[in-house]
């Protein structure tokens, strides 16, 4: 009996040891195993007492501004720098920590991580990526499958190789649970890049005669610098129509795999195929294709978060087509969202500058009429010819000598008449060659 007895507490004893293990021992150990032989050290934290506030573009520059990366004062805010790879966690509108960034979505690429102002809502100390089928430690989710979390490693314990991620933003597991304790619900996070396209001031541009009487909705801007030099009724939010289709795009880059297979017009094409027909022939098949590919209230919710994070305040999406009159947005918002492309989504602004493009038994054509014209870039149109922005590079003459400077201009024409945005648009093509100059500053 006496025998009996002590195995049984033996038994306990040994069984309470091997489930403490199981449950808490055992799901550490990949980490403990990454820590040890894999994660490369992290820097010195650098804790930075006297950091000026980052300011807004003041508004007399007038230009529109792709991401807003103006630090609140008042409240924790984390700031991603994809150009230095840094990471800085704010408060009060002070630096009170920076750590390095390990990798990011690769440029160019349709995987490429996406900038703008986010809320973190939602953080998962071990998220398992469905997509990778790896365990990222200290997740926290910014926008749809895009994270900031630690070193990813697979069920086996084994850490991902060095490279670049599949979009998300990736640090050493121990910075990354510096970022996750201090991230609270719905802290903001501002993800940019140094690396942002120059806006020369060393000149302005004069207009040596008015813009030609155009009575539709149009904006005419310097798409690198992001300079209106005309406009009318461009900050009026209207149905929006098929420029809707430019955010479902961005969208479809941005949440969905691009490799996955789908059916298009009775053709097996693959996700990233169907982003042409949507641009090139404004394929309402295709929106609607996106649209259900994955939970539609949560791709709908997608494409009006990044118009907030695009600062889009007059956009509102209600569907992915712009078939909804409910569906709004402004030309000023439109070219944000374009500026944005044109700067930091490569592959997108490619797909934008095709004739046509073909796959499977499907050749999909450009709509926009200007194709052909001398110095297109790219362009996007509606089949009624309703909706319209060409980019045109253009070689515009100084006013006080005659050797040209090539500038790349964004015209969006919005009519109430059908095919009426063609001819706005070579008007105002024709008025930019014949009446703009460039005026340099001395």
């Amino acid at each position: 009996m006496k025998k009996f007895f002590i195995s049984v507490v033996v038994g306990i004893f040994v069984g309470g040891i091997l489930a403490w293990a199981f449950l808490f021992a055992v799901p550490k150990l990949p980490d403990i195993f990454a820590n040890l032989f894999y994660y490369p050290q992290s820097k010195a934290v650098t804790v930075i007492q006297d950091v000026q506030k980052i300011f807004k573009p003041d508004a007399s520059q007038y230009f529109i501004q792709s991401v807003d990366d103006s630090v609140g004062t008042s409240t924790k805010v984390v700031y991603a720098d994809l150009g230095a790879m840094t990471i800085s966690l704010y408060e009060n509108g002070q630096v009170v920590q920076e750590l390095p960034i390990q990798s990011v979505g690769r440029e160019g690429t349709a995987w490429q991580t996406p900038l703008g102002t986010f809320d973190m809502n939602y953080k998962e100390q071990n998220h398992f990526s469905s997509l990778g089928h790896v365990w990222m430690p200290y997740s926290m989710q910014f926008f749809g499958n895009y994270f900031i979390h630690g070193w990813p490693y697979y069920s086996d314990g084994t850490p991902v190789p060095k490279g670049y991620s599949g979009g998300c933003i990736r640090l050493n597991t121990p910075d990354s649970e510096i970022v996750y304790n201090f991230v609270d619900k719905d802290t903001r996070l501002i993800v940019t890049t140094n690396k942002k396209p120059e806006i020369q001031k060393d000149f302005q541009y004069v207009l040596q005669e008015p813009t030609p009487d155009i009575s539709s909705a149009y904006l005419v801007a310097d798409i690198n610098t992001g300079e209106v030099i005309s406009s009318n009724k461009a900050n009026i939010a209207q149905p929006t129509r098929s420029f809707a289709k430019l955010m479902t795009g961005l969208i479809s880059l941005e949440t969905l795999n691009q490799y996955q297979e789908t059916v298009l017009n009775q053709d097996i094409v693959k996700v990233s195929d169907v982003l042409y027909a949507l641009l090139l022939a404004d394929n309402d098949e295709a929106g609607r294709l996106l649209y259900e590919h994955k939970n539609k209230a949560q791709y709908l919710k997608d494409m009006n978060t990044r118009a907030d994070s695009l600062a889009m305040n007059q956009t509102q999406y209600e569907d992915t087509n712009g078939l909804n009159d409910s569906t709004v947005s402004s030309l000023e918002d439109i070219f944000k969202l374009l500026q944005y492309i044109n700067s930091y989504k490569p592959f997108m602004f490619k797909v934008l500058s095709l004739d046509s493009y073909s796959f499977g038994s499907l050749t999909q054509t450009s709509l926009n009429p200007l194709q052909k014209q001398e110095g297109y870039v790219a362009g996007f149109a509606d089949n009624k010819k309703t909706e319209m922005i060409t980019i045109m590079a253009i070689d515009v003459k100084g006013e006080s000598t005659l050797t040209p400077i090539q500038k790349k201009f964004a015209i969006l024409v919005q009519s109430d008449s059908d095919g009426n945005t063609e001819e706005e648009t070579k008007k105002i093509y024709e008025w930019i060659i014949n009446s703009v100059l460039i005026r340099e500053n001395k």
